[in-house]
């Protein structure tokens, strides 16, 4: 089966861990803990944070290792794995955060090709060709589509927007993504 996306020999598919699992109430930056490592999480802007989008925090190690996936967010990842497609696990964490973000990922069991943690998701995502983006943050859903990737997420007040306004798959959980990104991944790529 042929598959549409611009780029169909290259990585496919950008899951944020932040489209992985909820954050807890332990992930707030009031529940700091000296002597506790800490990991940044992603930036919204101040409307997105006001309909619901986590602000700047800090989560504890603990807690990222301690997070509970999304219902069905790692069994449809692992089946795109399975068929083929390179999954890039990119987060705006800090470089120090990165082993406990390796840990929760093997942990729940998430098949994926690579993990990156830094501040330009779209960057990287460029460097090595990436052409889908699964993200929740409207900023980088649209630098995504102004470089020529295709963009989905999980629908949320913060960026209910760009599920409007732009060409961008939107589902209101992961069976849903699943189901209308099927078309464009195109299936099985092992026969590619």
């Amino acid at each position: 089966m042929s598959n549409p996306l611009k780029r169909p020999f290259s990585a496919l598919t950008n899951c944020s861990p932040s489209l992985l699992y909820r954050a807890s109430s332990e992930s707030s930056a009031s529940g700091a803990v000296e002597g506790v490592p800490r990991c940044p999480l992603s930036k919204h802007s101040p409307d997105q944070i006001r309909r619901g989008a986590p602000g700047r925090q800090v989560e504890p190690v603990a807690a990222i290792v301690s997070a509970e996936p999304y219902p069905h967010a790692v069994e449809i990842v692992n089946r795109w794995h399975d068929e083929g497609h390179f999954i890039h696990v990119t987060s705006h964490r800090a470089e120090h955060c990165e082993p406990a973000t390796k840990q929760w990922l093997d942990a729940i069991g998430l098949h994926y090709d690579e993990l990156y943690c830094s501040d330009d998701k779209i960057g990287r995502c460029r460097e090595i060709d990436i052409g889908l983006l699964i993200d929740d943050s409207p900023v980088n859903i649209v630098r995504a589509l102004e470089a020529g990737m295709s963009a989905a997420t999980i629908r949320h007040p913060w960026n209910e927007d760009v599920c409007e306004e732009e060409d961008v798959v939107c589902g209101a959980d992961w069976p849903e993504l699943a189901r209308r990104l099927d078309p464009l991944l195109g299936g099985d790529r092992r026969a590619a």
